[in-house]
Formats: structure tokens, C-alpha cells, sequence
């Protein structure tokens, strides 16, 4: 289960994993971003907040996950993922290779400070 909220203010959408990502859960993230893209254009930014990162259920959800970054990396600016999983600190230097988004890592406590870099010029 991914709880996600977009904040039409500041056009950051934040995905906190809960569980295993799943195929569904993708499906219905696509189903939520996509009109707000649609509507609005590009997105500011993309926080991802995970203190331990739940991993996928299964190889298709994680092919799945893929496309949908895929899909919309050309419509996200920056990606900042706020965690204490040391894995995923390692991920904007993986990113950088794939997506054409700015992507950091800040610690699980500064979500604030993740914010702000998304919304800093």
C-alpha cells in the first residue's frame, strides 16, 4: 500500500510506501498523477517518504514501478527521497542515470529540508 497526496499548491506529490509496492498500487498512482499532470503540467517535485523501504510484491510489481517512472520521469523535476534506509541513499546516484529529474537523499528526520530543495530554484 502506497499513501499518496499531491499538494496542488506546491505541485509536489509524496508516496509513502506502507507495505510491499505492488502492482495495484501503482495502477492507482498512475490513476491519481496523471489527470493532476494533465491539468496542471509538470510536477515540482516527487518526495519519497520511507523509513525502511518495503520492497515490491514480486517481479511485476517492481516491472511495473519501472514504467511508471519511465512515464513520468520527463515530468518531474526533482526527486527527493527521505529515509533512514541506507539502500536508498545510494538511490540518486542510480537515478541520475535513468531519469532527466534532479534526485537527493535527506535523512527520514528532514523532510522539511526536502521540501525546501524541491521548491528552491
Amino acid at each position: 500500500m502506497i499513501d499518496l497526496s499531491i499538494d496542488e499548491k506546491t505541485k509536489i506529490v509524496t508516496f509513502n510506501p506502507k507495505s510491499a509496492i505492488t502492482v495495484e498500487d501503482i495502477e492507482e498512482a498512475a490513476k491519481k498523477v496523471d489527470p493532476f499532470i494533465e491539468a496542471n503540467g509538470d510536477l515540482a517535485g516527487l518526495l519519497i517518504v520511507a523509513e525502511d523501504f518495503p520492497s515490491w510484491d514480486g517481479f511485476n510489481a517492481f516491472l511495473s514501478h519501472l514504467k511508471f517512472v519511465n512515464d513520468h520521469q520527463s515530468h518531474v523535476k526533482k526527486v527527493a527521497y527521505v529515509t533512514n534506509n541506507r539502500l536508498l541513499e545510494f538511490a540518486p546516484k542510480i537515478a541520475e542515470h535513468f531519469v532527466s529529474a534532479k534526485v537527493k537523499s535527506f535523512n527520514f528526520s528532514d523532510k522539511d529540508k526536502a521540501v525546501d530543495w524541491i521548491l528552491s530554484s
